[in-house]
């Protein structure tokens, strides 16, 4: 299976890839704020070829419709149970990074029997609310060019900046074309998020990502939620900032098969992904 589509779900217009072996477990990729589906290029290359991988643009950013106001949490999680409804997909392994680690955590609450497994990677379930209150009314008022420096900063290490000049202009062609008003709904959904006691109730095996220099999702607040999640593993990627998936992506590849292939594989043993979390936890 090949495709890149583009498929009017429930009103709105939402940009994905599937790619790899059709019948193969589904593992679903969510972006972070201010990125689009290709922060996950290695990664899909990678996985695919064992996997089927859906990624998707997130609500406002990249080829996906932007709608007006504020958005919750609740609203994007209910927008990848409708593209996998759309898709036939009953059941995936989701991966979410930041905004879709935030994602992931309320899609665990919310439907956990549509996930095989969760992979938080830089994320974290407590904001302060006047921090992603100014950045959305920026966005609002003066667009993506006045936050894509601080973006990238927190983002990329300075070295790997220094060292790779055009991939950073890549990046920073994909903050610019995210729309100013998918970037502040977004940001509405960061501020306004309430994940107190969501982690205590995840139920299925899960892997934590952190990278050793994130100055935003730091290996603290990665910690602590891991420390939350019963029977949770963690793994920390060295050598890299918020978006580690393009700054060392062979190591984060190496990760995220790894934890996919044992979470499948318990479950095509008939363990079950489900037993063999709670029996990991005890």
């Amino acid at each position: 299976m090949q495709s890149l589509a583009r498929r009017t779900i429930r009103g709105v217009a939402v940009n994905f890839e599937d790619v790899g072996p059709s019948e193969a477990p589904v593992v679903v990729m969510s972006n972070s704020l201010a990125a689009d589906l290709s922060m996950w290029d290695a990664q899909a290359a990678c996985l695919s070829r064992s996997y089927r991988v859906v990624r998707y643009d997130t609500r406002g950013h990249g080829g996906t419709q932007a709608t007006p106001g504020d958005y919750s949490l609740d609203l994007l999680a209910g927008d990848v149970i409708d593209l996998l409804d759309a898709l036939g997909v009953g059941r995936c392994h989701f991966v979410g990074l930041s905004l879709g680690g935030m994602t992931g955590q309320v899609l665990a609450l919310k439907a956990p029997k549509r996930l095989a497994s969760l992979t938080l990677c830089a994320t974290f379930a407590s904001a302060d609310p006047g921090l992603w209150d100014s950045r959305a009314a920026t966005a609002r008022k003066e667009g993506l060019a006045s936050i894509v420096d601080a973006t990238i900063d927190r983002w990329l290490t300075p070295a790997f900046r220094a060292g790779n000049p055009k991939v950073v202009d890549r990046i920073r062609r994909m903050i610019l074309g995210t729309s100013p008003a998918g970037y502040a709904g977004c940001a509405a959904a960061i501020r306004d998020m309430d994940l107190s006691g969501v982690a205590e109730r995840i139920d299925v095996p899960t892997l934590l990502i952190a990278a050793a220099q994130d100055p935003s999702a730091t290996t603290g607040l990665m910690a602590d939620l891991h420390r939350r999640i019963r029977g949770a593993r963690m793994e920390t990627v060295a050598d890299a900032a918020h978006l580690f998936t393009i700054e060392q992506p062979e190591m984060t590849n190496r990760l995220l098969k790894r934890f996919l292939d044992e979470t499948q594989g318990a479950e095509g043993s008939g363990q079950g992904l489900a037993g063999r979390h709670r029996r990991t936890a005890n």
